[in-house]
């Protein structure tokens, strides 16, 4: 199964950056944010995989494959700096760390090392994260991880506000339908 996700995150993106050169658009259809040059969608995709396949690998692998997740998402925020998909994508990073408990991060950075395991940090989560939303509002993904960064952070009527946000709206897609049901599953 990791492989699968690796596999078909390369695809997506190699589709993805095809796409997005010829009509300027995204995934969704929508057109690019501003700043979003089309040529990082296959990297974006790329990464985006690797991410989905770093959750799943065992620990030492894990470690790996979310370092080159780290180096390739910043990477990629220089090319990118108004990206929004770069911004939900290190946010998103940060959070999954931020997220394991304090012993499992310790006894990660003592056998396995790692960039992210030493850098992650709930700032940087809540900063990329709150990026995505401000150069994307009507994102209704980028609204919900961010809802998820203030419930773990222990703001519950923070994440409660930004989830009816959510509901509220109207879906203008598949993604948006899911991040929707995200949010009434939250509430």
């Amino acid at each position: 199964p990791q492989n699968h996700y690796f596999e078909e995150g390369m695809r997506w993106g190699a589709l993805a950056e095809a796409e997005a050169v010829r009509t300027r658009s995204g995934p969704s259809g929508r057109p690019l944010p501003p700043g979003s040059p089309p040529d990082v969608s296959g990297a974006y995709w790329g990464l985006t995989a690797t991410g989905l396949r770093a959750q799943n690998a065992a620990p030492s692998y894990g470690a790996e494959l979310a370092d080159s997740v780290w180096g390739g998402g910043y990477a990629l925020l220089d090319r990118a700096p108004a990206d929004p998909r770069v911004h939900s994508l290190l946010g998103l990073l940060h959070l999954r760390v931020m997220t394991l408990p304090a012993t499992e991060r310790r006894i990660g950075r003592i056998l396995f090392g790692g960039r992210v395991l030493d850098g992650a940090t709930w700032d940087d989560a809540e900063r990329h994260l709150t990026r995505a939303v401000e150069l994307a509002p009507a994102d209704l993904g980028y609204l919900m991880d961010l809802a998820r960064l203030h419930d773990a952070r222990g703001r519950p009527t923070a994440a409660r506000m930004l989830a009816q946000r959510v509901v509220a709206a109207p879906a203008d897609g598949h993604a948006d339908r899911q991040a929707i049901q995200r949010a009434r599953d939250f509430l």
